[in-house]
């Protein structure tokens, strides 16, 4: 496995060149922020801009607030994504105690709101989407967001374990130091976080051969990264099993079902509710790749729904879909 190395480029456009310079020493993607609650960062489009020129590979975060429309944060999240192109999504889920009154507020709304919001982006769009967050965030003020984090791969920050603005001694000086530190560093496993694969270790780090403040995750998985920002499928959640490809209708009694027409990504649940794991409908269940042309709307592909619970149907390998994003067919 190979440890890569993503940069947060937030407040600040990063020219041409040194973009050029962070890729040719081994930077290999970067991320920036969308905006603040529904607001547009200025620097985004031009950035965005810059990365499409170089060819390199990014993505896009949106720093979410619990106290405003949980829906409309989402969206504009989805709208980061339609227009600038990134290669990924992520919510970021840790409104900051210095600036917000969310202290007062009840860890099951603060868990239900920022739960709302990640809910709202993976069900319009189909590009890769990370939960945002850290434990010092779910340990202080929402214990219930572990629960629900585990639906979706997580980009946790933790900086005791890593550098930050308070560690200066600590910062590497060159492009070759940066790699052989963040190498030498030990990822923060925290087992009520199995999906955690993306640590953001350094917080407004200056490298001395870059020049300017920057924030750096370590990536240690190839398939999580290729996924992320290659275009590669997305990896198997832990304790969620796989299901084989089905290219013709299971061979069990029961009802017909298809997606209905107006749905365009659809998930499927480990159990008849909207509080169980969710996986992509056309991606695990019939075998292709979300990010590619067409596979987004799967009308063709009907499927035997043998079981029911309230608006819930069970397909024959235990899976459940809400019925009311399908029609019966037969």
């Amino acid at each position: 496995m190979t440890r890569h190395i993503v940069t947060d480029c937030a407040f600040k456009v990063i020219s041409e060149a040194k973009v050029r310079e962070m890729m040719a020493n081994g930077v290999e993607a970067f991320i920036m922020r969308g905006g603040y609650v529904t607001g547009v960062d200025p620097e985004t489009s031009p950035q965005a801009q810059i990365f499409r020129k170089c060819g390199a590979s990014f993505g896009i975060y949106r720093y979410w607030v619990t106290g405003y429309d949980a829906n409309k944060q989402g969206d504009a999240l989805v709208k980061d994504g339609e227009t600038n192109g990134p290669d990924c999504l992520s919510g970021d889920a840790e409104e900051r105690k210095e600036y917000y009154s969310w202290t007062q507020a009840a860890p099951s709304y603060i868990s239900t709101q920022y739960h709302s919001m990640a809910m709202r982006v993976k069900s319009k769009t189909a590009r890769p989407y990370l939960n945002y967050t850290g434990p010092w965030f779910t340990d202080a003020y929402s214990l219930p967001m572990i629960d629900w984090l585990k639906e979706s791969w997580m980009w946790g920050a933790s900086y005791p374990h890593g550098w930050d603005k308070d560690t200066p001694d600590l910062w590497p000086k060159t492009y070759a130091e940066l790699h052989a530190k963040a190498n030498a560093l030990q990822f923060p496993k925290d087992p009520r976080f199995p999906t955690w694969v993306a640590w953001q270790f350094g917080g407004d780090v200056i490298v001395k051969e870059i020049g300017f403040p920057l924030d750096f995750t370590i990536i240690d998985r190839d398939d999580i990264f290729n996924w992320m920002f290659k275009g590669g499928p997305m990896p198997i959640l832990p304790g969620i099993m796989p299901v084989p490809p089905v290219v013709n209708p299971p061979a069990v009694p029961g009802e017909v079902w298809q997606v209905a027409n107006n749905i365009k990504c659809l998930t499927v649940r480990t159990g008849p509710g909207s509080t169980y794991p969710a996986a992509p409908f056309a991606e695990w269940l019939y075998g292709v790749d979300l990010s590619l042309p067409g596979n987004q709307h799967q009308h063709a592909d009907k499927v035997a729904i043998i079981e029911k619970s309230g608006n819930w149907g069970r397909f024959a390998d235990r899976r459940w879909v809400n019925l009311g994003c399908m029609e019966r067919v037969g």
